[in-house]
């Protein structure tokens, strides 16, 4: 994509209208203590916390994300339609990918 741009530059077109990208890339954070947000703003370097357990983590997802979604009318639709068979496959993750692995305490 950079040889790309660098191209379209030298031949004077403007890259950036032509290469104009249709989903922006989304940065999804967690405040897990006081301090998270201007941290991760940069707007302020607070104390070095400890990671958080993984239970607290999972409470904390339950709360904001599942609880709401039970309620949803559409949801449970879509859920009664699974096949017990489905939704073990969907909990299997790849093998090996390029993502990081969290160790969860």
């Amino acid at each position: 994509m950079r040889q790309v741009r660098e191209g379209l530059e030298v031949l004077g077109i403007n890259s950036d209208a032509v290469l104009h990208h249709a989903t922006p890339r989304l940065f999804y954070a967690c405040e897990l203590h006081d301090h998270a947000r201007p941290g991760l703003l940069g707007l302020e370097t607070g104390p070095v916390v400890a990671a958080p357990k993984a239970s607290a983590v999972a409470e904390a997802w339950r709360v904001r994300w599942l609880a709401n979604r039970s309620k949803n009318p559409e949801i449970l639709t879509q859920v009664a339609q699974f096949a017990p068979e489905q939704l073990a496959m969907s909990l299997v993750g790849p093998e090996q990918n390029d993502q990081l692995d969290l160790a969860l305490a």
